[in-house]
């Protein structure tokens, strides 16, 4: 069996052969006799020890595969505790594959500064920055919820120093007033769309314990991954205090706001903290983008509590057992209970490093919040839809994961920008989208503090601000429009015109003798700025004018609180002769270009071709009031369109003519004033009268029931 061998012998035996000798043919065949037994000994022995070898290998091989993968199956926690919860999403993460970029790297808004506009273009018109008295209102605004203090304006004014902004953007995020207005934000936005059973849900305490994780400066990605996998359990015994399924606990309120249904915890989880609409995918396949229906039904299985089915469509009895995959394609590696597939839903939501939207989301919605315009809409992007300079906002949430999720590290470098600090202006393309910052309404929290800190604390003014100003933190602010309900309620509304009369505040400027400082105190007061030198002139002569200083504070209080700069967080300085400028005579006034609709901006629609900055599109096309376009009619039942729009004309001719004029104050011929009594639902069903405006001499009511005034015309024809 072995070549050599065979060869030696076949050699010696051909020689002998030749050499004809019988004796060593003899020998020679004993000798390869000899020789084949022995190299047939060797071969088996050789052949045995190699299977005894190989067999030693394989049972070796499996001992050693088994305690490989022994070593390699995480041993999982327990989640009993909130540690047990950190422990297993750092598993989970550890198991992804990990890109090691710069994370020491810097970008200042210099660089977001340059690189947007040299995405817009540096040859567009960009609107000039503001000064420093509306920069402090609007970051007053913007962090902690509320208008400054005229002593915190002057003081910021006075201030010389070149760095006095940033020192103010970091000192006001350091306040628990910051931690507050974002955590309310957060609120409304997860409670906006749920339609859960209130005694199920408590929106403060999540609250509260959002407002506590941004005060100790928790990240991002914690805060999200807590909400995400909490897992509340109902226990009966506690149904007495209200807190059956944990509502108390504020992180639980995320997943009860939406019944723990999976389906809705699929769409919402997707919808606001990646800013994906995947809702389409739960009965078919995307229209608008590449979503499928099974995606939808993969991810919703993250929330299930134990197997999940998607139904068939054809036929609801048939079902489909679907198994937890992220929309990434990540797929738990083991076998997980119901607690831990939360925890792993939120570990790849959060850690993913190909999941580029839970960054970008949060950077553009905070980006529509300070600008009023985002890169997308906040709520409804996907891998097909389009984004708006797709740099610049993946610029700003690679560095965002990079600086480890700090909300507070997105408001620096968006606050102390050019692009936030520019003035206002309206935008109608998206081309310059950015070059100006959009008129921005006020919310129902921002518009109570407004109020509050001029009437003082009130329950009942609160409710009723809080009803009438809601609107969905999600819709963008071009969508925004005013009501006539929240017009009615600032003019009207008995409890706030009371507190308004016997505020502090008035009684204060009642006693200022100097009219200069009276005026510059009530401005600093209201609108957290000082008076132009044409508000000065005009609000001197008012004072003048009626003899009754009480009387003509209260007027003047009146028409700043109904002034559209009151209610938006980014007004332009008041423009002599426009609709922003409170104290103009409504028949001198000019439109200015503000395009929302509300109280306080000059509510009527012009005569010709003129229309009113009130007006949307769709209003001018139908001639009809801003903000009653598909009404049926006026909020008492009595006014439909087509009875708001002939009766609300703005009258050019005789000023004595019967043709009615926009008056929120109330229904009033032209130049009679506001003195018709209002039955509105705003009110509480009471009947109140408005008591009679001073008016100019050649629009004084025939009855001679008002004393003469000055040649001034306050707003809505006061």
């Amino acid at each position: 069996k072995s070549p050599h061998i065979i060869r030696l012998v076949s050699r010696l035996s051909r020689i002998t052969l030749l050499q004809g000798n019988p004796r060593m043919r003899r020998l020679l065949i004993l000798t390869l006799c000899a020789v084949l037994a022995i190299a047939a000994s060797t071969a088996d022995a050789q052949t045995k020890k190699s299977e005894k070898r190989r067999s030693t290998v394989r049972k070796s091989g499996k001992k050693a595969g088994k305690k490989k993968s022994t070593t390699k199956k995480p041993k999982l926690p327990l989640l009993k505790t909130s540690a047990d919860k950190q422990k297993f999403l750092a598993i989970i993460r550890d198991s992804m594959p990990v890109r090691r970029a710069g994370s020491n790297i810097r970008y200042t808004p210099v660089d977001l500064d340059r690189s947007l506009e040299y995405r817009v273009g540096r040859d567009r018109s960009y609107a000039p920055l503001i000064d420093d008295e509306r920069f402090v209102r609007r970051v007053h605004l913007d962090l902690v919820g509320r208008p400054p203090s005229g002593t915190e304006v002057r003081k910021f004014v006075a201030d010389t120093t070149s760095s006095k902004r940033p020192r103010l953007i970091d000192q006001l995020l350091t306040t628990e007033a910051y931690a507050r207005k974002w955590a309310r934000y957060w609120k409304d936005v997860i409670f906006f769309e749920s339609t859960a059973n209130r005694n199920r849900t408590n929106p403060q305490a999540l609250e509260d314990w959002l407002t506590g994780q941004f005060t100790k400066g928790a990240s991002w990605d914690a805060i999200v991954a807590e909400l995400v996998s909490a897992m509340p359990v109902r226990d009966k015994k506690k149904k007495k205090d209200k807190n059956d399924w944990s509502q108390k606990t504020g992180q639980n309120n995320f997943v009860l706001a939406y019944e723990n249904k999976p389906p809705l915890l699929a769409a919402q989880t997707a919808r606001l903290f990646m800013g994906i609409s995947i809702q389409c995918a739960e009965c078919h396949d995307h229209p608008f983008d590449k979503w499928k229906r099974e995606q939808f039904h993969e991810l919703a299985a993250f929330f299930s509590r134990g197997k999940y089915y998607m139904p068939n469509l054809d036929n609801p009895a048939k079902k489909t057992e679907m198994k937890p995959k992220f929309l990434l394609g990540e797929e738990p590696p083991v076998k997980l209970t119901t607690h831990q597939r939360r925890v792993a839903i939120a570990a790849y939501l959060v850690y993913n490093q190909d999941n580029y939207w839970f960054a970008r989301s949060f950077v553009n919605r905070i980006w529509n919040e300070l600008v009023g315009d985002g890169f997308y809409a906040v709520d409804s992007l996907g891998p097909d839809q389009e984004c708006l300079h797709p740099s610049v906002v993946n610029r700003i949430a690679a560095v965002f994961r990079y600086r480890k999720f700090d909300p507070r590290w997105v408001f620096r470098l968006l606050l102390n920008s050019r692009a936030y600090q520019r003035d206002i202006q309206s935008i109608d393309n998206d081309e310059d989208l950015f070059t100006a910052v959009r008129p921005i309404r006020l919310n129902s929290a921002q518009v109570k503090s407004s109020v509050l800190r001029l009437t003082g604390a009130n329950r009942n003014i609160s409710r009723s601000v809080e009803r009438e100003f809601r609107f969905d933190p999600s819709i963008p602010q071009r969508d925004l429009e005013g009501t006539v309900q929240q017009a009615l309620f600032l003019m009207n509304n008995p409890t706030l015109q009371n507190k308004l009369n016997q505020s502090k505040l008035k009684k204060r400027l009642v006693n200022v003798t100097q009219p200069r400082r009276l005026l510059t105190q009530l401005y600093l007061a209201v609108l957290s700025r000082q008076p132009t030198d044409n508000e000065f002139a005009r609000g001197q002569k008012h004072l003048r004018a009626v003899p009754d200083r009480a009387e003509a504070v209260e007027d003047l209080i009146w028409v700043l609180v109904n002034s559209t700069e009151f209610l938006t967080k980014r007004c332009s300085p008041t423009t002599p002769g426009t609709d922003h400028d409170p104290l103009t005579p409504a028949s001198s006034r000019q439109h200015a270009p503000f395009p929302a609709t509300g109280p306080g901006t000059l509510g009527r629609i012009a005569a010709g071709s003129t229309r009113s900055p009130c007006q949307t599109d769709q209003e001018a096309a139908a001639g009809v009031y801003p903000g009653l376009a598909g009404r049926s009619s006026e909020p008492d039942g009595d006014l439909g369109p087509e009875a708001w729009n002939r009766q609300w004309r703005t009258h050019q001719g005789d000023p004595d003519s019967p043709v009615w004029r926009v008056d929120c104050r109330t229904l009033a011929p032209d130049g009679q004033g506001p003195r018709r009594r209002l039955d509105h639902p705003l009110d509480g069903g009471q009947r109140g009268r408005s008591r009679p405006r001073h008016l100019p001499p050649a629009h004084r009511p025939p009855d001679g029931r008002t004393r003469k005034a000055p040649e001034l015309r306050l707003r809505g024809g006061r």
